[in-house]
C-alpha cells in the first residue's frame, strides 16, 4: 500500500499527519502538560438527571437496585424518592495533545457530596492538572495525564468531584508501541451455565440497614461475577456513553455523518485508515473491531473503561443498602478486558472509624479475570447508619478537600 493510503488526508484538515503511529520522545511530556489549568472543552457537559437516563445507567452497569428504579419503593426510604447512581457523573476524557498517541482509560477517583435526583441539572467542568511519564512491561514508555472534574447542581451546590487518569501509549506499529498479548478465553456450555448462576446470585441489600456496629474489619464481601464480555455488551454500553456525557466517552464521537467529517478535519490525528476499505475512522472502534484493537496494541476487541468501573458502583451500592451514602469510590484499570473475559469482584472491609459523628467504613475491592490477573483494584468509603442514632440521622458527611489517592 502506498504511503498516501496509510496517512490520513482530508480536505481542509487543520494540520498534516505524517504517520498514524508516532512514538513518544523527550519532548512528549511537555506537550502532554501544555494545557494544564485550562477549562477543557472535552470535559464540559450539562447532564439532566431523569428517570429515563437513571434507568439507562442501571442497564449500563447491570443494576436492579430498586432505590434507583422503583419510585414507589424509593418513596419509603430516607431519600423520599428515586436517587441516581452516583457514578453517573464526573467522567470525561481529559487527554489533550500528543497527536496520534493512543489514549486508554486508566481509572478514576470520585468524592460524592450530595445525592442526585430526577430533575437535577448537573454542570460538569474539568481541567488537566498533571502529566507524568512512566515505564511499563507491555509498553516501554507511556505518559499518564491526570484531570480533575467538578459537578455542580442547578442551585450551585457541588454534588461530586473526581480525578480521572488517561494513559497515553504509542500504537503497536510505532517505535516503542504497545503489544499486549493474552490467550482468548474459550468456555464450555457447562462453564457458561455455572457463570450464569453466579451472576444471578448477586443480591441487593436494599431496605435492610447495614449498621456500622455490625460490620467488622477484615470482613469479606460476597463475590460476584460479570461476563463473559461480549461485543454486544460493548455496543450497548457504547450507545449509553456516547448518548450522554455522563459516561465520559462523548469526546470520542462528536455525532455521526457530517459531525464526524467536521471532527476529522479538526482532529485528523484522531483518525485511522482501514487498509481493507480505505475508510478513515476513529481509533475508538478498537472497542468493537479486531483490526483496530490490534493496531492499538491489544490482543483483541476490548472493553470500555467507564463501563467496567461502573461495576464497582453497582457492587458497593448493592452491598451497603438504602440507608447508607457512598462517600468515595475509586477504580484503577490495570489490564483490559478482552471479549470472552470474565471478571469476578471481591471485597473486604479494610477499616471502620467515626469522624465528625459519621460512621464510616472503607472497603477494598478487586476485579480478577479467569487468568487470575488483577484487572481492577478499587476502593470505597461508605457512611453507614448507627444502631445508637435516630432513624433519620444525617448520613451525608460535609464536603472536605479531596485527598486523592488516600483510598485508592
Amino acid at each position: 500500500m502506498s504511503k498516501a493510503k496509510n496517512v490520513v488526508a482530508f480536505k481542509d484538515q487543520a494540520y498534516s499527519v505524517a504517520t498514524q503511529a508516532p512514538g513518544l520522545d523527550d519532548d512528549s511530556l511537555a506537550d502532554a502538560r501544555r494545557l494544564i489549568g485550562v477549562d477543557y472543552r472535552g470535559a464540559r457537559a450539562v447532564i439532566e438527571i431523569t428517570h429515563d437516563n437513571i434507568r439507562d445507567y442501571c442497564n449500563y452497569m447491570g443494576s436492579e437496585n430498586p432505590l434507583f428504579l422503583d419510585e414507589g419503593y424509593a418513596a419509603q426510604t430516607r431519600w423520599g424518592g428515586v436517587i441516581a447512581p452516583p457514578a453517573m457523573v464526573g467522567q470525561a476524557i481529559i487527554a489533550p495533545g500528543l497527536r496520534g498517541i493512543q489514549w486508554i482509560n486508566g481509572g478514576i477517583e470520585w468524592e460524592f457530596l450530595q445525592a442526585m435526583r430526577p430533575g437535577d441539572v448537573i454542570t460538569q467542568r474539568g481541567q488537566l492538572v498533571d502529566a507524568v511519564e512512566k515505564r511499563g512491561r507491555t509498553v516501554p514508555r507511556m505518559i499518564i495525564q491526570i484531570g480533575d472534574l467538578t459537578c455542580t447542581r442547578q442551585d450551585g451546590v457541588a454534588v461530586a468531584r473526581s480525578r480521572v487518569y488517561h494513559v497515553r501509549t504509542p500504537r503497536r506499529q510505532a517505535p516503542g508501541g504497545m503489544d499486549y498479548a493474552v490467550q482468548s478465553a474459550r468456555w464450555s456450555p457447562d462453564e457458561l451455565a455455572s457463570l450464569e448462576e453466579e451472576m444471578l446470585a448477586e443480591r441487593v441489600r436494599g431496605s435492610q440497614p447495614r449498621y456500622w456496629e455490625e460490620v467488622n474489619e477484615e470482613e469479606e464481601m460476597p463475590p460476584v461475577a460479570y461476563g463473559p464480555l461480549t461485543v454486544v455488551d460493548i455496543a450497548l454500553t457504547g450507545i449509553y456513553t456516547d448518548a450522554g456525557a455522563a459516561g465520559g466517552e462523548g469526546v470520542a464521537h462528536s455525532g455521526a455523518h457530517v459531525y464526524q467529517i467536521l471532527n476529522r478535519r479538526r482532529h485528523p490525528a484522531d483518525t485511522y485508515v482501514d487498509p481493507e476499505t480505505g475508510v478513515q475512522d476513529h481509533p475508538h472502534r478498537g472497542h468493537w473491531e479486531a483490526f483496530m484493537a490490534r493496531e492499538v496494541g491489544m490482543p483483541g476487541v476490548y472493553d470500555i473503561g467507564p463501563h467496567r468501573v461502573s461495576w464497582l458502583c453497582r457492587y458497593i451500592t448493592d452491598w451497603m443498602g438504602d440507608d447508607a451514602f457512598l462517600v468515595r469510590l475509586s477504580g484503577s484499570l490495570r489490564r483490559p478486558n478482552i471479549v470472552g473475559d470474565v471478571t469476578r469482584l471481591h471485597g473486604r472491609v479494610k477499616r471502620k472509624w467515626v469522624e465528625d459523628g459519621f460512621h464510616l467504613v472503607q472497603c477494598d475491592m478487586r476485579g480478577v479475570n479467569q487468568r487470575d490477573e488483577l484487572t481492577m483494584p478499587g476502593s470505597a468509603v461508605v457512611s453507614l447508619p448507627s444502631v445508637h442514632d435516630r432513624p433519620d440521622q444525617p448520613i451525608v458527611p460535609p464536603a472536605k478537600d479531596p485527598a486523592w489517592g488516600a483510598h485508592a
